[in-house]
């Protein structure tokens, strides 16, 4: 510590560690008895006593006799209980004597040396000697005598010890806490005698009172804010020596989430102020205020630390002076919204979609204007036939609850902590479509998702859920597709259309399967190409199972899958070019012949069969280019 910074100790009482303890203690003024006094004192006692003892009557002599004996293990007793050290820094057991000496007080910030001294009192060599320290929180290690081990610098393993033989581990540190506080150190001493197997210990225990600070700091900061308010910390400080205090830092560490908007004094981006100098007896002011950053909610920690940059042993050297912390409550609205189909796979024609919404409150902010919205997206939900009993807003697909929308409405706008309500209704299904086998897959499915909008500090919010899909319960469907383009943007052909005599013109093919309600498995697609239809390739890999493979001897195109999951749709597609001749002139040409599925149903086994129609140059399905299939002369 610079020279500037010498502070006297203010605690009396401390032991001057340079020299331990002056004298070992004894018991009421007198020598300490050992084994061998107490005996003797037995032995060496008047003989005019011996010679009474002798005259008492016989019947008298056996309990005369008995009392002394008891008396004579009362004084072994004593004499071994000379050896334990008697003071509030001192231990020993029958084989070591040990004893920690430091200061009674102290004041926050200064340095503290520890002493422990230790000694062999057996007539063995003690081994494995281990010695741990456990340092109070605001003490920081600086140097030993002896060097220690453990990422802590609190343990030291020692030579063996011979008998009488003492040695001593002497720590300086420095200590900070709070005015009136006590800090408690603790030392654990572990030998083994060289005639034992098994390890002993001693253990000591000392504390230090803060009696005085040399910096007063006076921390402001808030116990609970609401998401998104201001957040104000502020720290008042005082140099209480008389000494000019050099290069000081003050900091305040308030998290990554912390968005800083105003300091006072200006401060730099991680929030240090430095000082030169703070003279004797001055005080200041530090503020801070800004905002946590949105989604930052429960406890969020603070620090703040003062500290003096200093050479020691010629090495620049943080000397922390004053360290507080806590935390800062974030209240926020944690409102979360699910929703579900209650019979997902087994909704079917006709019928009704069970549905279920829930509202939960896990959050303690107030909010405002709580409205709870269902959006769906399906064309097969009759909204003519649904019956509205939960008295909800339906406007383009969804269903909303405002406060004045019934029972619900009401109830969420009043959700307690921890509180939920939850909310079931059914959406009727479309009867059976008679054009059901050009329907794709994505036509045939419900997808919802659950949102929750409210007012929160002035500003709306929204809460969602993962969206949700609920498939009808039916059967496989295998669908073929010829196309030239698949939509006005997207060009998938080549060539002229309609196709012209003597020129190329190819066809992006498509091949699409839903697995159904069950699944399948041993899934096999194929279909075959006409003689004067060229298989140009694969310009799309499967979504599941094998590559497409063309047989060119059998003109086979087929497509493989071992195991296809339940209401799963894939699709495969390949290229085929046509160069029409003067036979085809105004005729439509066949592209593919029909797809064939072949399966098995998961579950039950059953045969799944399916076929489609051939495919031609129509391309019917195709927006742009559909009904310009037949061949022309140029």
């Amino acid at each position: 510590m610079p020279k500037n910074f010498d502070l006297k100790r203010r605690a009396k009482g401390v032991v001057d560690l340079r020299h331990g303890l002056k004298s070992k203690p004894v018991m009421s003024g007198k020598a300490p008895l050992n084994r061998q006094s107490a005996s003797s004192a037995f032995l060496k006692s008047d003989h005019q006593d011996y010679a009474k003892l002798k005259r008492l009557p016989k019947k008298n002599g056996r309990a005369v006799l008995i009392v002394l004996i008891i008396i004579l293990f009362l004084l072994v007793g004593a004499a071994a209980a000379g050896f334990i050290f008697f003071g509030p820094q001192g231990s020993s057991t029958d084989s070591v004597k040990v004893s920690l000496a430091t200061a009674k007080s102290i004041a926050s910030g200064e340095e503290l040396g520890l002493a422990l001294s230790y000694e062999n009192i057996d007539q063995i060599a003690l081994q494995d000697i281990e010695v741990i320290f456990e340092y109070p929180e605001g003490f920081f290690f600086d140097r030993a005598n002896l060097r220690p081990t453990g990422a802590e610098q609190n343990i030291w393993r020692l030579p063996d010890l011979q008998p009488d033989q003492s040695g001593k581990i002497e720590i300086d540190g420095q200590l900070i806490g709070e005015l009136n506080g006590q800090k408690e150190f603790k030392v654990t001493f572990y030998y083994q005698p060289q005639n034992f197997s098994s390890t002993f210990k001693t253990e000591l225990v000392t504390s230090v009172k803060i009696t005085d600070v040399l910096f007063e700091v006076q921390v402001e900061a808030p116990a609970e804010i609401t998401r998104g308010s201001g957040a104000a910390f502020k720290a008042n400080f005082k140099n209480t020596t008389a000494l000019t205090m050099e290069n000081m830092d003050l900091s305040f560490n308030l998290g990554e989430s912390f968005v800083l908007t105003e300091a006072q004094p200006s401060t730099t981006a991680d929030l240090i102020w430095h000082y030169e100098k703070i003279l004797p007896n001055t005080q200041g002011q530090l503020a801070l205020l800004g905002t946590y950053q949105e989604g930052t909610a429960g406890e969020v920690p603070w620090e703040f630390r003062v500290w003096q940059n200093i050479i020691k042993d010629e090495k620049p050297q943080a000397r922390l002076i004053y360290q507080a912390a806590g935390t800062v409550k974030i209240v926020a609205p944690d409102l979360k919204v699910s929703f579900e189909f209650l019979n997902p796979d087994s909704v079917a024609w006709g019928e009704d979609l069970k549905c279920q919404l829930v509202v939960a409150n896990d959050g303690q902010a107030e909010v405002q204007n709580l409205q709870a919205k269902v959006r769906f997206n399906s064309a097969v939900i009759d909204w003519p036939r649904f019956a509205n009993q939960t008295s909800a807003q339906v406007s383009d697909g969804a269903l909303a609850w405002f406060k004045d929308n019934g029972d619900f409405g009401q109830k969420i706008q009043q959700l307690k902590d921890g509180a939920s309500e939850k909310l079931t209704f059914n959406l009727p299904i479309i009867p059976k479509p008679d054009n059901l086998e050009i329907i794709s897959p994505e036509e045939l499915l419900v997808s919802a998702k659950a949102s929750l909008a409210f007012d929160f500090n002035g500003q709306q919010q929204l809460v969602d859920s993962p969206e949700q899909i609920a498939f009808l319960a039916i059967q496989p469907q295998l669908l073929s597709e010829a196309r030239y383009n698949l939509d006005a943007g997207t060009v998938v052909g080549q060539g002229p259309l309609p196709p012209v005599i003597g020129q190329e013109t190819q066809y992006r093919i498509y091949l699409k399967l839903f697995s159904g309600s069950r699944g399948l498995a041993k899934v096999e697609v194929k279909t075959s190409l006409p003689a004067y239809i060229n298989w140009v390739g694969v310009k799309d890999e499967t979504t599941l199972g094998t590559p497409l493979k063309y047989d060119e001897a059998t003109r086979q195109v087929i497509w493989q899958i071992e195991s296809l999951s339940a209401n799963t749709q894939v699709m495969a597609s390949f290229n085929v070019a046509v160069t029409p001749n003067d036979t085809q002139v105004n005729q439509l040409l066949i592209l593919t012949n029909p797809v064939s599925l072949s399966a098995t149903e998961q579950g039950t086994n059953n045969l799944v069969a399916k076929t489609t129609n051939l495919l031609t140059s129509d391309l019917l399905g195709d927006s742009v280019e559909q009904g310009q299939g037949r061949v022309k002369v140029e």
